[in-house]
């Protein structure tokens, strides 16, 4: 065997600038690489969204537009604007109970 050497016996040292810079770009390719698969499930997402919004739309048919049939008759609306309108009167506090006359004559002495 060889006689061990610094070389052989120790690993040459990489300046910390090197390192910062290795994590730097490792972390933005992680970065990168979760942003694009966000990205294609959002459009996966969104077509598949499109897609049942239209089958419901060919599903269901138009709905009727509200005419004079279905509307509130006009003395039934001013009815219930002004019995909503009117102010609930607040009841009165309950009253205190009388007290026994025997407790009161016991304090009068």
């Amino acid at each position: 065997m060889s006689e061990p050497t610094k070389s052989s016996l120790f690993k040459a040292r990489v300046p910390a600038r090197d390192k910062a810079e290795h994590t730097t770009f490792v972390a933005r390719s992680i970065i990168d690489a979760e942003a694009a698969q966000r990205e294609r499930k959002t459009a996966r997402l969104r077509e598949l969204r499109l897609q049942h919004e239209a089958e419901l739309a060919a599903a269901k048919p138009p709905r009727p537009k509200a005419g004079p049939a279905t509307a509130k008759p006009v003395a039934k609306q001013a009815a219930s604007k002004t019995a909503a309108s009117k102010p609930v009167a607040a009841k009165a506090a309950p009253k205190p109970a009388k007290k026994s006359p025997a407790k009161a004559t016991a304090r009068k002495k």
